[in-house]
């Protein structure tokens, strides 16, 4: 069967744009200002301008309440892709109390038709917003920001700080609350601690509250929750739950595997290791095997490896076992990290059975190395399908040809 000129150029364009998709990138527009925040000054009329660079062919779109207070917007090219865009808005007189916007949508178009580009990009929409209040009628108060501890060192505090604002046409006469910490997935309380005081808030001022709250050393390491009940002038409401990881920069020895070893040249040991810390850890591994007179018969060290956060890991080493007799020994576990250590006795029982490993046999790579090298097989096979498959379809349309 014959293979068309047009079916392989439909095939090689098919492998090229998949792989061309690999080096597809997003790049965003820059944008001067960012956002507009306004007072509320219902019945006026408004303009605001805006700088924007980096983009071929600007398109800009209208959203939001405002939307049909807004003036169309005016848009001014200056070359190099550089664009001021004008947008006109009358502020209206009724309006109901809360957040009120009007949002520009500024995005690329791309290249003008015609016009050929030799890479294969994309640039975001991003969204402007022109917002302001509308005071309500008595005493409002919202969060604006919200501040805590995302890691805790065992020892220290867990420290909130919470920004709030006044939207109400009256003034607070005082803000207070509490912190309540929960388990994060039975979501029993464990603490409560009360937050500091602020008063006095007028319309669009800003106050700050914080507490901090020791938290107790028998606490289990982990993922916890923490919110915050706020109370002004007799209203209460709730934040938002947030959480937060206590631990400690502690790695934690949980067990040796095997304990049971065969006299050899070649001893493989696997130490399960438990990270305390909500960060990975690198760390190194180093055992001393010691008779039972202390005597120090053989020791080994690990390469480097490391432990993911709040989670298990192992490493393996070594030994020459060559001095090793039947009986008990005494092995020392060391685990050194970020200027740390941590130290674990075990008892090694030295017997006359079979190793996991002998001598001269190739090191088995842990569980990671496999997948990774899985991966890079699997992409290499793929390539290589490709490459044969273009060849395959090539051939065939020569030998199509030539019997013609």
């Amino acid at each position: 069967m014959m293979v068309s000129n047009k079916n392989i150029k439909s095939s090689l364009f098919f492998i090229l744009c998949s792989i061309s998709l690999l080096s597809f990138y997003v790049e965003a527009l820059a944008i001067t200002p960012p956002k507009v925040d306004l007072n509320y000054f219902p019945g006026t009329y408004q303009e605001f301008v805006f700088k924007v660079t980096d983009t071929e062919n600007l398109e800009v779109d209208l959203e939001g309440d405002l939307l049909n207070n807004a003036k169309k917007p005016f848009i001014t090219e200056q070359g190099a892709g550089l664009y001021f865009v004008k947008v006109g808005l009358d502020i209206p007189v009724n309006l109901s109390p809360g957040s009120h916007s009007l949002d520009l949508l500024l995005g690329d178009k791309g290249k003008n038709e015609g016009e050929k580009s030799s890479s294969v990009s994309a640039k975001m929409k991003i969204r402007v917003p022109i917002s302001f209040i509308v005071p309500y009628p008595n005493k409002y108060l919202k969060i604006n920001g919200w501040n805590w501890d995302k890691n805790v060192v065992k020892g220290n505090p867990l420290h909130v700080a919470i920004n709030v604002h006044s939207y109400g046409k009256e003034k607070i006469d005082k803000v207070s609350g509490k912190i309540i910490v929960k388990d994060m997935f039975e979501k029993n309380l464990i603490q409560e601690k009360t937050l500091s005081e602020t008063s006095d808030i007028n319309f669009g001022e800003d106050a700050e509250i914080e507490g901090l709250l020791m938290l107790p050393n028998d606490w289990p390491f982990g993922n916890y929750n923490v919110k915050a009940v706020l109370n002004y002038d007799g209203q209460e409401f709730d934040t938002q739950e947030y959480y937060f990881i206590y631990g400690d920069l502690l790695l934690e020895i949980v067990g040796v595997n095997p304990l049971e070893i065969g006299k050899g040249a070649i001893v493989p040991i696997t130490i399960e290791v438990q990270n305390y810390w909500s960060e990975k850890v690198d760390f190194a591994a180093k055992v001393k095997v010691y008779d039972l007179n202390d005597n120090l018969i053989v020791e080994g060290v690990s390469s480097q490896g490391d432990v993911p956060p709040l989670r298990k890991g192992t490493i393996k080493l070594f030994l020459e076992g060559t001095d090793l007799k039947n009986g008990d020994y005494n092995l020392e576990v060391l685990l050194s990290y970020q200027g740390k250590e941590t130290k674990k006795n075990f008892v090694l029982k030295v017997t006359d059975k079979k190793n996991e490993m002998e001598a001269g046999e190739e090191v088995l790579l842990n569980k990671e190395d496999e997948n990774n090298n899985l991966l890079i097989i699997s992409l290499v096979i793929i390539v290589v399908i490709l490459i044969l498959g273009i060849i395959y379809v090539l051939k065939k349309d020569q030998e199509g040809m030539s019997e013609i």
